[in-house]
C-alpha cells in the first residue's frame, strides 16, 4: 500500500531514512507506524485514493493500455503539440494561480515549490504549434520509483485555440508516462480521484482521468495537528479577506 506522507523538518527524527520532503516514498504500514511508537496520536490521518499507471509492465507502446480513442487524439496531438522543460516558475504559479482563482482551487507560492528540490520536480509546458506562449502547464513531483502529477493548469488568450488546448492537457497527461518510463520510474500517479464524490466538477475529472486506464489505489495522508489546523485557519482567514 502506498501512502503520501508529508514530514515537516519538526518530525525528521522520526522519519528514518525519508527526506522530510518525500510524501511520495512507498513504506510498509508496521514499518512506517514502528517508526513513530509514540506520537502517532499527534497525526491527522486522512484516506485518500488515486489511479495510478504501472510503468514497469512489458508494453511496447502506452498507448495501447488506452482507451482507442484517447489513444487516437494522443497521435494527433503529437502532430501540432510542442512540449518542453519550463524553467519560469515565477510565470507557472502566475499562470496556476489565475487558473486556481477561476476553477476554485487553493493557490500556490514559489516557496511551497522551492520546497521540493529541483532534482524531484519537473514543470513541462505545451505550445500550439508555433505559439510563443505556452497554453497547459504540468507539475510532476517524483522520487525513485514514483512520480506523481500535482499541480495542472492552461491558459489561453485565443478563443480559436480552446479545443487545441484540451487536446494539450491530454497529452501532458501522457507525456508524464513515457517521459517516466524512459527515466526508470515504476508508477506514474494521475493524482487525486474521489471515487465517492457527486461533484460535477470532480465527476469530469475523474472521467477525464478514466480515459488513461490506470488502477484505483487507496492511500493515506498523514499530518501534524498543528500543522493542520494552522493551515485551516490561514485559508479562513485568506477567505474572510477576499
Amino acid at each position: 500500500m502506498i501512502r503520501y506522507k508529508q514530514f515537516f523538518p519538526h518530525i525528521r527524527l522520526f522519519a528514518n531514512t525519508i527526506p522530510w520532503w518525500s510524501f511520495l516514498s512507498s513504506r510498509d504500514d508496521d514499518l512506517y507506524f514502528g517508526s513513530l511508537p509514540f506520537f502517532s496520536h499527534l497525526y491527522r490521518i486522512d484516506t485518500a485514493y488515486t489511479k495510478q499507471i504501472d510503468l514497469i509492465q512489458e508494453i511496447d507502446d502506452p498507448l495501447t493500455i488506452m482507451r482507442a480513442s484517447t489513444a487516437t487524439k494522443i497521435r494527433q496531438a503529437k502532430k501540432k503539440i510542442v512540449i518542453k522543460p519550463y524553467h519560469d516558475v515565477d510565470l507557472f504559479v502566475t499562470r496556476y494561480n489565475a487558473f486556481a482563482n477561476e476553477k476554485g482551487l487553493a493557490a500556490i507560492s514559489r516557496m511551497l515549490l522551492e520546497k521540493i528540490p529541483d532534482e524531484h520536480k519537473l514543470i513541462c509546458a505545451a505550445y500550439i504549434e508555433e505559439q510563443q506562449e505556452a497554453c497547459a502547464f504540468m507539475c510532476y513531483f517524483f522520487d525513485d520509483e514514483r512520480a506523481r502529477i500535482v499541480y495542472a493548469c492552461t491558459y489561453t488568450q485565443m478563443p480559436e485555440y480552446k479545443n487545441k488546448v484540451s487536446f494539450a492537457t491530454l497529452y501532458l497527461y501522457y507525456y508524464g508516462i513515457e517521459y517516466f518510463k524512459s527515466q526508470g520510474k515504476h508508477v506514474y500517479d494521475l493524482g487525486g480521484y474521489p471515487p465517492d464524490t457527486t461533484c460535477p466538477k470532480m465527476l469530469g475529472v475523474n472521467a477525464f482521468k478514466d480515459q488513461f486506464n490506470g488502477v484505483l489505489v487507496k492511500s493515506y495522508r498523514i499530518r501534524s495537528y498543528w500543522v493542520y489546523w494552522l493551515t485551516k485557519s490561514v485559508s479562513f482567514l485568506k477567505r474572510q479577506l477576499r
